[in-house]
């Protein structure tokens, strides 16, 4: 996981995860641990929903069609 800071406006906390790549972006003052958190339960939830450790952008997408939160 890494975390970055765009520009004092957004914080950026990102995982590549075996191709697909999961991003959280908020305000920067919001709470980076809160933020990192969330990124290793939608890490969780993927790999139990595809049921497998290798997750694609092709088994992603078959899954869920858009994902936006």
């Amino acid at each position: 996981m890494s975390c970055a800071v765009m520009s004092c406006r957004y914080a950026v906390v990102y995982r590549l995860l075996h191709g697909v790549l999961v991003i959280v972006v908020s305000r920067s003052h919001a709470n980076v641990f809160s933020n990192l958190n969330l990124v290793a339960a939608i890490s969780r939830l993927l790999v139990a929903e595809l049921k497998s450790v290798e997750i694609t952008p092709e088994r992603v997408i078959k899954k869920y069609a858009q994902v936006c939160v």
